[in-house]
């Protein structure tokens, strides 16, 4: 191929020179995926999203308000997705092909890595149905355009892999347009009608049965959730609900992935694993009291969540999981003796946060698989509960209380449990929520509890 026909320009930041990608392309001709990296002054990731949004395109969106992190992921380049119970070996297997492959200029730009896979992992294998049809038990990919922030530093990401310089040139300039919108959308708010939720005496029936399953066996905990459905009065901008989130919530992870005709997002506070070269760090979280109309009402109910037996109890069983499946891959663990508190807007969790180093020789994939389903989401003993949760619920909880998340090619990712979340596909909105019942648990509390978590969802369409 002869390049000289081709405009190209040497881009100098913090008295660097670097590659044009005209340049990159012809230094790395070699088989196999490729990542160029290109720096950029500012990014309006609003207005990327509608533009990739006006052409129904996939996306993944990933933001940390609190973490000066953020990325949108766009239209899937290599899908890496497997269904039943060998999901995660059978991602992992290719996974590893890929970033084993990378060739990428991004050592020129930040020492650390970029998200390369996008995706998340369902709460059960096998559990197929209408709602979750877009999504597969493990599903991840690689985009082709990634524009990211962090630190106040802004980069469009381009992965490609051996197409010719022709074609792959105008995918590479048709993402750098996509960067160039900078016109805020509007916001719009939408409005909901039609509710069908479970009724609380089915609810009170169901957490009966499984506080009868605590006495009579030796299952500890299961997690009971319900789902809530809304018909929508309009299409959706994904957008309008994850600035709102991220504007009110700039503590938890703010997500929204889009596959086909479904888009499942939300705010979650719970941390499932993040990885950065040797350390690993976890939330174990657990235990809900209400915030309070005033300081002394706050102060009160989260004075009694730190006493609560109950509660405590449900916290120590996260912790201990956590620290036994942290056993397999840690060389050292940091766990704080007591829990503190995590006040989010709406409710107050007990909270413990977690840190070890990582020994060498474990994938992230295989790591994820040892530390999900938590206790926190699913029950103790795990096993046990996740049967039973699958038997008593009357709908698949896909991706709901699974996890979501991104990792890049140097042992680095950070997954997010999936939940405060909910599904819509076309103008149906369905919202999740869910309550550890353990010994000793009242249904109309619980209930009230359930309420409490759906709010960040039903929130944004009142």
């Amino acid at each position: 191929m002869d390049y000289s026909n081709y405009r190209w320009f040497t881009f100098i930041i913090k008295g660097f020179s670097l590659l044009s990608f005209s340049d990159f392309y012809k230094q790395h001709k070699q088989n196999g995926l490729k990542a160029y990296v290109q720096k950029l002054s500012a990014l309006n990731f609003y207005a990327i999203l509608k533009s990739v949004h006006d052409e129904k395109l996939d996306y993944f969106s990933w933001e940390k308000p609190d973490g000066h992190f953020r990325f949108l992921a766009v239209q899937p380049f290599v899908e890496v997705r497997a269904d039943g119970k060998e999901r995660a070996e059978l991602c992992d297997k290719d996974i590893q092909t890929s970033i084993n492959e990378l060739q990428t200029n991004s050592s020129e730009f930040f020492t650390h890595t970029a998200p390369l896979f996008v995706g998340g992992m369902t709460f059960a294998y096998g559990e197929k149905s209408h709602l979750w049809e877009d999504f597969s038990d493990s599903d991840w990919f690689i985009p082709r355009y990634l524009f990211l922030e962090q630190d106040g530093e802004f980069y469009y990401i381009f992965y490609y892999k051996d197409e010719s310089f022709l074609s792959v040139d105008e995918l590479f300039q048709k993402g750098l347009n996509f960067s160039k919108s900078q016109k805020t959308p509007e916001s719009h708010s939408y409005k909901t009608h039609s509710v069908q939720s479970e009724s609380q005496s089915e609810w009170k029936s169901k957490i009966q049965e499984i506080l009868e399953l605590i006495h009579e066996s030796n299952v500890g905990k299961i997690v009971l959730s319900r789902l809530v459905e809304y018909k929508l009065n309009t299409e959706v901008f994904s957008g309008d609900l994850t600035r709102i989130l991220s504007q009110k919530y700039p503590r938890c992870y703010i997500f929204a992935l889009k596959k086909g005709n479904s888009l499942f997002f939300g705010a979650s506070p719970e941390k499932l694993a993040a990885l950065k070269g040797e350390i690993i760090e976890a939330d174990a979280l657990a235990g809900s009291m209400p915030r309070g109309k005033n300081q002394s009402d706050d102060d009160s109910y989260g004075q009694e969540l730190l006493n609560s037996d109950k509660n405590l109890a449900e916290q120590q069983a996260v912790v201990d999981f956590i620290r036994d499946s942290f056993a397999d891959f840690t060389c050292n663990l940091d766990i704080p003796v007591k829990p503190v508190l995590r006040k989010l807007p709406n409710i107050q969790h007990l909270w413990t946060p977690i840190r070890g180093t990582l020994c060498k020789g474990s994938s992230i994939m295989q790591i994820l698989k040892l530390i999900h389903p938590t206790p926190a989401i699913c029950g103790v003993p795990w096993k046990r509960a996740r049967k039973h949760i699958i038997r008593i619920e009357n709908y698949k909880r896909g991706l709901y209380t699974g996890f979501i998340g991104w990792f890049g090619n140097n042992s680095e990712g950070e997954f997010a449990v999936a939940i405060r979340s909910a599904l819509i596909k076309k103008q149906s909105l369905t919202a999740f929520a869910g309550c550890g019942i353990v010994k000793g648990s009242n249904a109309e509390l619980e209930y009230e509890e359930s309420a409490l978590k759906l709010k960040p969802i039903t929130l944004l369409f009142e």
